[in-house]
């Protein structure tokens, strides 16, 4: 089962197994007194949705403190308007060494974001956010997925999407129908790109961590 924060209560006292959503994550890890956590692609705003019709993901992170790396929206989403929802809740997003932002299988869309020049700056920024300034939000770090693993799937994309209108797919269903249709119209290029993606931002996060907290052991809880 896939588990979002609200699933997390049931899960933990039922013991029940599941896979974690961003939210469920940032939630968990905050909690834990961890700063930053690494992902693929956030969830957002489905296409031709209402705003109002968003992911779990983008609701934690206004209220979550938590630096969380990834490579932008996921591709399926409508990405303008998952990010102008972040911008009107507030919710820092910044470009890693980029000044657009990722388009989660390629590197860059037309999208413009504020650009970091490397770990030690984000750090900076990071350190502002959720000490001086005591921001509550979390901080959106948008990592391009390395050029070897750069593939453009756009029409594999609306394609996959097309045949899930066709065949009603809905609700929970949705995302992974989706991911599954792009890996087989691609012939698992999406899924090489992930990985390669995953991977690059776990190796960006980690550096950030050790750039905010070095041999300190971080204090436990949200507001510690």
């Amino acid at each position: 089962a896939k588990l979002a924060v609200r699933d997390l209560p049931n899960a933990c006292t039922t013991g029940i197994d599941g896979g974690v959503t961003v939210s469920a994550t940032a939630r968990a890890a905050a909690a834990a007194g961890i700063t930053v956590m690494a992902t693929g692609g956030i969830g957002g705003v489905h296409r031709g949705s209402s705003t109002a019709d968003v992911s779990a993901d983008l609701w934690e992170m206004t209220g979550t403190p938590i630096a969380i790396v990834c490579s932008g929206p996921k591709a399926i989403l409508d990405v303008p308007a998952t990010i102008e929802w972040l911008e009107s809740h507030s919710v820092p997003i910044y470009g890693y060494k980029t000044d657009t932002l990722p388009a989660f299988y390629t590197a860059k869309s037309e999208i413009n974001v504020p650009e970091m020049s490397g770990v030690d700056q984000l750090a900076e920024v990071i350190k502002m956010t959720f000490g001086a300034l005591g921001m509550r939000s979390s901080v959106l770090i948008a990592v391009p997925v390395p050029q070897s693993d750069d593939v453009d799937l756009s029409a594999h994309i609306e394609e996959a999407i097309r045949q899930a209108d066709a065949e009603a797919i809905t609700g929970k269903q949705m995302t992974p129908w989706i991911l599954a249709k792009i890996a087989e119209l691609s012939n698992g290029r999406s899924v090489a790109s992930n990985v390669a993606l995953l991977k690059n931002n776990a190796r960006i996060a980690a550096r950030l961590a050790c750039a905010l907290h070095g041999n300190e052991r971080p204090r436990m809880g949200f507001y510690a």
